[in-house]
């Protein structure tokens, strides 16, 4: 009985959202557009503190930037859940149910340049993903809620020793949150009882990078964000009826380690005509950082405290964006943007709560030149995700728990970006 509870947390893991697992590229909406395609390259405006720091010499003036996403996700399970401790020990009947919903995803960048130097500071979520199934169907015993974020914040310096190269490099003090619920019981539904676990902490690492100009219409951008490891503490509560059944209902010393990864973009941008501009980017993430993920001091039932390992086995991914702009006139830019995302998950390791798979992106926007220092940009992207199967087994007290059926996906984002040279 002791590893009932472990049964529904074994799986547990974190949600997904738009970008490959939890990594979030989407940080400026006006690039959106463009599927981010020139990031660490284009060197345009003030989010390039983000993307790459050295990228902030090319400002003129003082920027600010403030905008986000809506993104809405469509994260559809489509199958059966074996529990075994409902008896009979048979699949569920088939069922479907959308794990997904809207997510908002903020940002803001500053930049001010000083001769050859400049500085910059930013708020962005570079990591974050949640999933909710909610607690109607059967699939409540294997995860409810799982989510994860990280508000980041990014103080940087740039410099331009020579005219045809600029050095960055900036600080990331994140703030990390994560939350992993799920219903336990004991033989049936008149025990079920939710278990939630949440915990949170600060964390710190840095990003840095080059620019090369090779001449005015040309330039080449290398950024690096460095690995960083959050041990979130925090609580674990195992609610009515089945806390009548067990030692300790509640928990004040929960804990797990949440791997941020480090990731690479090496971009390049290119002024074709006075009036188009093409660019496009590299991204490679370094998953294999995640392997199993352990939560500690879990409340289980008839028990002292438990730990749970999750296995993830995440492996190393690439990110491929392809981008355009052009000046339809002197105040209105069209943008137009593709790419190709990996995701780090394997078929034997897969869940509902990372039901990730390879996806193709397609985004266009435009952006508008309301006034000498103000401008607006609206992007739209659509995510087309590959078809992930789920089957997913684990035995507790020597019974087989399973998780079998098909998850499909999809995403929309929309953003809006205001830019203002101060």
């Amino acid at each position: 009985m002791r590893n009932l509870l472990a049964f529904g947390l074994m799986v547990v893991g974190y949600g997904t959202c738009f970008a490959s697992a939890y990594q979030i590229f989407e940080q400026d909406a006006a690039s959106l557009g463009t599927n981010h395609a020139g990031s660490a390259a284009a060197a345009n405006d003030a989010s390039t503190e983000w993307y790459n720091p050295a990228g902030m010499t090319e400002l003129k003036q003082q920027q600010l930037s403030v905008g986000g996403e809506m993104v809405y996700t469509r994260i559809m399970y489509s199958g059966t859940q074996t529990t075994g401790y409902i008896s009979p020990i048979t699949p569920s009947s088939p069922f479907t149910v959308n794990g997904g919903g809207w997510t908002p995803v903020p940002n803001i960048h500053y930049v001010l340049p000083v001769n050859n130097w400049a500085f910059g500071i930013g708020v962005v979520a570079p990591f974050g993903a949640e999933t909710n199934y909610g607690d109607g169907t059967q699939l409540k015993y294997t995860g409810t809620k799982t989510q994860l974020q990280a508000i980041d914040i990014t103080p940087a310096i740039a410099f331009k020793p020579w005219q045809f190269l600029s050095l960055g490099i900036g600080a990331d003090i994140a703030y990390v949150t994560g939350e992993f619920d799920n219903v336990a019981t004991m033989s049936g539904s008149a025990f079920d009882s939710t278990s939630t676990n949440k915990g949170h902490d600060v964390t710190y690492g840095y990003h840095a990078g080059f620019l090369i100009n090779f001449n005015k219409n040309n330039r080449f951008g290398l950024a690096y964000h460095s690995k960083m490891v959050a041990n979130l503490h925090g609580t674990s509560d195992l609610g009515d009826p089945m806390g009548t059944f067990v030692t300790s209902s509640h928990s004040d010393s929960f804990e797990t380690q949440i791997i941020l990864p480090a990731w690479w973009n090496a971009s390049y941008y290119f002024q074709a005509t006075q009036k188009l501009a093409l660019m496009a980017s590299v991204m490679y993430t370094e998953w294999d950082a995640v392997g199993d993920i352990t939560l500690k001091n879990v409340v289980g039932v008839n028990s002292s405290l438990i730990s749970v390992d999750i296995p993830q086995n995440y492996s190393n991914t690439w990110n491929f964006s392809l981008g355009s702009s052009y000046w339809l006139t002197h105040s209105l830019k069209l943008k137009l943007g593709f790419g190709y995302d990996m995701t780090p998950t394997n078929d034997q390791d897969r869940n509902i709560q990372v039901p990730d798979q390879n996806r193709w992106i397609i985004s266009t926007g435009i952006e508008y030149q309301l006034l000498k220092s103000l401008s607006i940009a609206l992007s739209y992207a659509h995510f087309f995700v590959q078809n992930a199967s789920i089957n997913n087994t684990v035995k507790i007290n020597g019974v087989d728990q399973t998780t079998n059926g098909t998850v499909e996906s999809s995403a929309d984002l929309i953003g809006l970006q205001l830019k203002w040279n101060l």
